[in-house]
């Protein structure tokens, strides 16, 4: 019987984690791949012509903001132009939302979910590198100094009522911007954020469930009596400390100080997709494949590492090539360099390292992730033999069929 149920969690290790790759990489590029907040209006000589005129534009222009989106600016000129007919085989599915029409008028707002295979092709194939990359939730903190005053979760604070104005389209960098409720206050102030205190900042992105801190302050000053200028830096804290940014800008003739401030903020943050993009394009003629092996410290340990690994996108595929108690070895095949490879693991938690000419991974816990403890399965983890050799090609184990008494169908259940 003993054997019976060691032969049975190996092969459920192995299919659940293939799985588990699929379902965490599915799940993260529908995320990606969708384009929200479409408005559709169209007028032709019926409500129900106007309705497929809107919903074929809507779409050219969702999958136009996509591909922007994934894309440098230096090569949105590149982008090569799909009618509308053909844009419908990039499409997944789409909804429509707030319907309103008349005799020959059709209003709605429309979200679109694109392959994302197919549209990675198309890019591929036109030689345009792009990025699919997103970063973990960051926790903006807008910091505003005029007048010898700092402020940060003051009413008065206009640099934090530009930032909370930004509209954030599902992009590459995930910003959240506080409300500054009675809780964010008792948390961290102004002189901590700007003393750079890792332990506060740490802290108070993980209230929100986030793993880093972007510090952005305004420093107010004029050029002349009639010329106002702010100076802008950022600076991230996470596991590793961002380099420092700085800029400045320098008020409009007629523009009102709310517009001047709400002009900053868009292009630090369209400064902070672009260098995101720019450190994080994929490029498919640079394929590599390395060998690692994973110190295994129970279930939930595993579940979080494999789920974590189908979420960096430079991680083609994962194929476990030998798994016991204590370990497992997988070959990870992955676009790039190690470098580069192991820089964006480490943004998910994963050490990289080069031990005596193997590469060995390790992973700390991760906020992203809930998984669910599983004494039962951490026990029969602990049944497997020391060391088993296992095929070098998932695909070619034999199908498993779980014996049919209670026993050996409770080693399947969690």
């Amino acid at each position: 019987m003993v054997q019976k149920v060691i032969f049975a969690v190996r092969v459920f290790l192995i299919t659940t984690a293939t799985t588990m790759l699929c379902i965490f990489s599915v799940l993260g590029a529908e995320d990606l791949y969708t384009v929200h907040s479409i408005n559709l209006d169209a007028t032709a000589s019926d409500s129900n012509t106007a309705r497929s005129q809107a919903i074929a534009e809507g779409q050219e222009r969702a999958f136009i903001r996509l591909l922007r989106k994934l894309t440098l600016p230096a090569d949105h000129l590149r982008i090569p132009r799909i009618g509308r007919g053909e844009i419908a085989n990039y499409v997944q599915d789409f909804e429509i939302y707030n319907e309103k029409r008349s005799d020959q008028r059709y209003l709605a707002e429309l979200t679109v979910r694109f392959k994302r295979e197919h549209v990675r092709k198309l890019l591929a194939t036109e030689g345009i590198p792009f990025s699919e990359t997103t970063t973990v939730p960051i926790i903006v903190l807008p910091i505003y100094r005029a007048g010898g005053q700092v402020i940060l979760w003051e009413d008065s604070n206009p640099w934090r009522e530009a930032w909370r104005r930004l509209e954030i389209k599902n992009e590459l960098v995930n910003l959240m911007v506080p409300i500054g409720q009675l809780a964010d206050v008792m948390a961290i102030n102004a002189e901590q954020a700007l003393a750079g205190d890792r332990k506060s900042l740490r802290k108070f992105a993980m209230s929100y469930g986030a793993e880093e801190t972007l510090v952005a302050v305004a420093s107010l000053s004029s050029l002349s009596s009639d010329q106002i200028s702010v100076d802008v830096t950022l600076q991230n804290f996470g596991i590793t400390v961002g380099a420092l940014g700085i800029e400045r800008f320098e008020m409009r003739e007629g523009e009102s100080f709310s517009d001047f401030l709400g002009r900053a903020v868009a292009q630090m943050a369209e400064r902070l997709e672009h260098d995101w993009k720019v450190s994080n394009l994929l490029s498919f003629d640079e394929q590599a494949a390395i060998r690692v092996t994973f110190p295994i410290k129970g279930w939930s340990h595993w579940r979080s590492l494999m789920s974590r690994l189908k979420q960096v996108s430079v991680v083609q595929d994962v194929v476990i090539t030998g798994l016991s108690r204590s370990e497992a070895t997988l070959k990870i095949k992955f676009l790039g360099e190690a470098d580069r490879l192991g820089v964006l693991l480490l943004k998910k938690d994963i050490n990289l390292e080069s031990v005596n000419g193997e590469w060995v991974m390790s992973a700390g816990p991760n906020k992203e992730i809930e998984v669910e403890q599983s004494d039962t399965a951490d026990n029969y983890l602990n049944e497997i033999p020391e060391l088993f050799p296992e095929p070098s090609d998932i695909e070619s184990l034999p199908d498993f069929v779980p014996p049919r008494d209670e026993n050996a169908e409770d080693v399947f259940i969690e």
